[in-house]
C-alpha cells in the first residue's frame, strides 16, 4: 500500500509519500503471505524537464515494467517540451490505454499552466481534476490516499474547518503533507497488523517558479 499526501495552497502544491513496496505471495494451497520487498521505493517523480510532479499509488510493477519505468518510457516516448499540462494528463491516459489496458496503477499529476495550479487523478479510464469545485473554481485543501480509518478520521478534522489552507505557505504546505503520511506511518506501526507503508518520506514541491525534492531519501544517506 502507497500512503501519499497532496497540499495545494496560494504558494504552491505539496506532495508526499512513503517509500514501502509491499508483495503478495500466493501459494498453491490456496494461503497467501504477503512481505515487504524494499523500503526504497520512489513514488514521486519530476517530469518534462521539472515542470510538473508526478505520485503514484497502486500496482507497481506488470509482469517486469516497474512505474518508473513505465514513467521514464512515458516521458521519452510522448512528452515534449511545449505540453501543457492537461495535454500531459491526456498522453498519459491514452499512453496506459494502449500500453497497459490491464494495470490498476493511478498517478497524481500535478504542476501549472499559465499560472493556475492543477491536480490530476490519472489512470486507463479516466482524467479526473482535483482540485476544483463543481462549477470549476480552484480551491485549496488536502487530498490524500491510503488507510482507510485514519484518511476517515483526518477527513473529519479537515471537514471541521480548522486548518486553513488559503493562509498557508508552500512550506506548510510540505509541512502538512508529510505530517499525513508520518501519521498513517506511525499509525499501521503501532497497529497490531502487517504496516503496509513505512520507509523514508519523500516530499517534492511545486511552484510556479520551480518544482524540487524538499526531501528525499537519496540526500539522507
Amino acid at each position: 500500500m502507497t500512503f501519499l499526501a497532496i497540499t495545494y495552497v496560494p504558494d504552491g502544491i505539496a506532495i508526499a509519500a512513503d517509500s514501502r513496496l509491499t508483495r503478495n505471495l500466493n501459494y498453491a494451497n490456496g494461503l497467501s503471505e504477503k512481505y515487504i520487498m524494499t523500503d526504497n521505493q520512489d513514488k514521486i517523480f519530476i517530469l518534462a524537464n521539472g515542470k510538473y510532479g508526478i505520485c503514484f499509488h497502486g500496482t507497481n510493477h506488470e509482469g517486469k515494467i516497474s512505474t518508473t519505468k513505465l514513467l521514464s518510457d512515458f516521458e521519452l516516448e510522448c512528452i515534449n517540451d511545449k505540453d501543457d499540462i492537461q495535454e500531459v494528463a491526456d498522453k498519459l491516459k491514452k499512453y496506459l490505454l494502449n500500453k497497459y489496458p490491464f494495470r490498476e496503477t493511478e498517478f497524481y499529476l500535478v504542476g501549472y499552466s499559465e499560472d493556475e495550479p492543477f491536480v490530476f487523478l490519472v489512470n486507463r479510464r479516466l482524467i479526473e481534476r482535483i482540485n476544483v469545485l463543481d462549477r470549476n473554481e480552484v480551491y485549496f485543501g488536502s487530498y490524500w490516499i491510503g488507510e482507510r480509518i485514519l484518511v476517515s478520521a483526518i477527513k473529519g478534522l479537515i471537514d471541521q474547518g480548522i486548518f486553513d489552507f488559503e493562509l498557508m505557505t508552500v512550506l506548510d504546505a510540505a509541512e502538512m503533507s508529510e505530517f499525513i503520511v508520518s501519521t498513517a506511518v506511525n499509525f499501521q506501526k503501532l497497529q497490531d497488523v502487517f504496516a503496509e507503508c513505512g520507509g523514508p518520506i519523500d516530499v517534492l514541491l511545486i511552484t510556479k517558479e520551480y518544482t524540487k525534492f524538499l526531501k528525499y531519501k537519496m540526500n539522507l544517506r
